[in-house]
């Protein structure tokens, strides 16, 4: 058995066969190749601990506007004669403390409107109001659906 290095691969011969091994020379076991790698791990250890990951957290310079208390004031509306749609809503804010209303017709003809007001210590608080009648579409009684018709296909 003979054995040969040809750039770097070790190439073992047989009588009949010849096998190239899949490994590198220079990484074979070696008490001076223990050495090196030692030294390129030992260096890329200390050339990370040189440079810690960069932070994230806020620049001390950062300072957070003042925008000062919310206040705002809005309203809306819908009101579609051919649909029957009539809805709304009104709300205003100054600081913690919001009120508003909102209303809606109901299928049953009726109007629904809610007025409430919201704030840091109370909570939502809700009235809720309806104006009109309800009134319900005359209901016809049930009928039964036609029966199937015969099929239209003869079978042989």
């Amino acid at each position: 058995m003979n054995q040969a290095i040809r750039n770097g691969i070790s190439i073992i011969r047989s009588d009949e066969q010849s096998t190239i091994s899949p490994v590198p020379q220079f990484l074979l076991y070696s008490p001076n190749n223990m050495k090196v790698i030692f030294a390129v791990l030992a260096l890329t250890v200390a050339a990370l601990a040189d440079n810690p990951p960069p932070s994230y957290q806020q620049p001390s310079t950062y300072q957070e506007p003042s925008y000062g208390p919310a206040q705002y004031n809005f309203d809306w509306n819908v009101k579609d004669d051919y649909s029957g749609n009539n809805y709304g809503q009104q709300e205003e804010r100054n600081g913690d403390k919001t009120s508003g209303s909102y209303y809606v017709n109901l299928p049953d003809g009726r109007l629904q409107k809610v007025t409430y007001t919201v704030d840091g210590y109370g909570g939502y608080q809700a009235e809720v109001t309806y104006e009109g009648e309800a009134t319900y579409a005359e209901t016809k009684p049930y009928q039964p659906a036609a029966p199937a018709p015969a099929p239209g296909y003869q079978s042989y």
